[in-house]
């Protein structure tokens, strides 16, 4: 198992990065809109709600950072994990 920084709607965060001119970041955001009217919203509001999404997740790919991995993750078995030997407890409670 691997826990980790959840993803933005982009595979990468430099999609997001590109700006809202982006042709692969304006493609994300007709689906998005297209799903939200599928499942019953309006078009308009669908639309003015993704626009802020969208936006958001651009803020959110300026400022997240990526921690090095190899001091982040902490790798146990899982014979480890059932006898509760692993450095970090709190993770098992």
């Amino acid at each position: 198992m691997q826990l980790d920084q959840s993803p933005l709607g982009m595979p990468s965060r430099d999609y997001f990065l590109k700006g809202r001119d982006d042709k692969a970041l304006k493609s994300y955001e007709h689906y998005v809109v297209n799903v939200a009217v599928a499942m019953g919203a309006s078009r308009d509001r669908a639309e003015r709600e993704i626009e802020q999404m969208v936006d958001f997740e651009i803020l959110l790919a300026n400022v997240r950072l990526r921690l090095n991995t190899t001091s982040v993750y902490i790798t146990c078995t899982l014979g480890r994990r059932r006898r509760k030997n692993c450095q970090h407890s709190w993770l098992w409670s």
